[in-house]
């Protein structure tokens, strides 16, 4: 049994609130507003400014786009060359809104486009190498047609997540377990990466072949990195993005025993 679905059809995870914040902005009511922004503890200045740019982020047709769950930049664009993102450059995608409001249409965005497809592929390759069928029961159309049309108190309520479920599990959970915020539970990439594995990391980043492919700017991502080794910031994903990349590389395009088709391009073309 896999749990996939219940954040994105209860709005569950931080992401969300600000799209919440900004349908109370958008609809005037300033009271309500004020309480769920003191309830999450951003009173100062600074903190309501920062969250005023999260509601516009959220009320536009396509939100935190290139956002890791925190917030900040997953890929790093501005350490790619200048070559490979005139390249690969595409049209920001529109997703479609079929809500009036801006929560129900980020739900249903990470539902539909982003979030839960990419993570059921990945679901789905984990439990069949291991012959094992997932089945995700919060995914049912009929529980989340009832999560799309509940009231958005019933979801995010005065710094509190998943409302309705916590409310339906006061009987069979203590305050502490049924009210406790939300934790992520992941491999500690970034403190591996930034401890016992920091050397590892730079061996398979700064190499010749890894620039000479022409994707990543050497002098922009050595600095990127090192700064996260001295403690700047905290999403270590971009470091592990490179490290597969060159990987992939190496085994498709630098091995000899990879038998490429006729018409293909060497590797040293697809650097250019």
């Amino acid at each position: 049994m896999d749990g996939s679905g219940i954040d994105e059809g209860l709005a569950g995870y931080e992401r969300f609130r600000p799209a919440r914040w900004a349908d109370l902005l958008l609809s005037g009511e300033w009271q309500a507003l004020n309480r769920e922004l003191e309830a999450g503890g951003i009173a100062t200045p600074r903190a309501r400014w920062h969250a005023l740019s999260q509601m516009h982020a959220a009320a536009g047709r396509c939100g935190d786009l290139g956002k890791a769950q925190d917030l900040t930049s997953s890929v790093r664009p501005d350490c790619l060359t200048v070559d490979f993102v005139s390249r690969a450059a595409r049209p920001v995608p529109e997703f479609a809104r079929p809500f009036p409001d801006c929560l129900r249409n980020l739900m249903y965005r990470e539902l539909r486009y982003t979030k839960l497809p990419r993570a059921l592929r990945f679901r789905d390759r984990l439990s069949m190498a291991v012959g094992t069928e997932l089945r995700p029961p919060f995914l049912d159309h009929r529980l989340l047609a009832y999560e799309f049309a509940l009231p958005p108190e019933e979801l995010i309520c005065l710094g509190v997540s998943k409302v309705l479920l916590r409310r339906a599990a006061a009987r069979l959970l203590p305050g502490a377990v049924r009210l406790a915020s939300k934790r992520s539970v992941q491999t500690p990439q970034r403190e591996w990466f930034r401890g016992p594995l920091q050397q590892w990391v730079r061996e398979r980043i700064d190499t010749p072949s890894f620039w000479k492919r022409g994707w990543v700017d050497r002098t922009r991502a050595v600095q990127a990195m090192e700064a996260f080794f001295r403690g700047e910031g905290e999403n270590s994903f971009f470091l592990w993005q490179w490290i597969n990349l060159e990987v992939w590389a190496q085994q498709f395009f630098d091995s000899k025993a990879f038998d490429r088709a006729p018409g293909d391009q060497p590797a040293a073309a697809m650097s250019r």
